[in-house]
């Protein structure tokens, strides 16, 4: 929590400083996550520490898990950029796709709201599995389907925590009470993310027999 409050008070710093600031604690942030993945899959329940590393591996605690995480989300939305790819001259954007229209804009819309949903079990395999060739179909989808439920309640921790982090807003020049309740609401998003995280990390712990891998 101390990494979102630093990030928080220096969203309206001067020159590049809030920018800077908040590449450095998302980086540390979502190696955190993966961390807790990883440990909570091998009944770790402590929660693991934010490393920071030194000198060179400063830079590198907070590229690779930004590495990780695109990596991840690229080959779930996969289908989805390829067919946006193939459409692009229909007319068909990103910011259009998502009116209220049957054909070719619904298939869109299905095929990016499909590579979210695999997302969890997606980032799942690269945090505990450690290898991108695991990134196959079958491997993402038969455990889903032989632990449906389960996996729903971690789609819904990680959607939940992903729809209040658009609602935050980080430190500005205010009264006392609406920089605390925007502070809590930041601290409260990182609470929900850690369930998600760790929600994730016993889907593997409780149903790792269902992974082929």
């Amino acid at each position: 929590f101390a990494a979102v409050c630093f990030k928080f008070f220096l969203a309206t710093g001067i020159c590049c400083v809030n920018y800077i600031s908040f590449v450095i604690v998302w980086g540390w942030l979502l190696g955190f996550y993966l961390n807790i993945i990883y440990e909570t899959a091998f009944e770790i329940d402590k929660l693991p520490e934010i490393y920071l590393g030194t000198s060179i591996t400063f830079l590198w605690h907070i590229l690779k898990p930004f590495l990780i995480f695109f990596f991840t989300m690229t080959v779930v939305q996969l289908p989805f950029i390829t067919a946006l790819m193939l459409l692009k001259d229909k007319g068909l954007t990103y910011q259009n796709m998502w009116q209220p229209e049957l054909g070719l804009p619904l298939l869109l819309q299905i095929l990016f709201i499909l590579g979210l949903f695999l997302f969890p079990m997606a980032i799942l395999t690269t945090a505990v599995g450690k290898d991108i060739t695991l990134l196959r179909p079958d491997y993402l989808v038969a455990p889903i389907l032989k632990a449906f439920i389960p996996y729903l309640t971690v789609v819904a921790l990680l959607v939940a925590a992903c729809l209040l982090e658009t609602r935050t807003s980080q430190f500005e020049s205010s009264t006392f009470a609406i920089t605390a309740a925007n502070l809590a609401l930041n601290l409260a998003v990182q609470a929900i993310a850690i369930i998600a995280m760790r929600s994730i990390g016993l889907f593997y712990r409780h149903y790792s027999c269902h992974l082929p891998w």
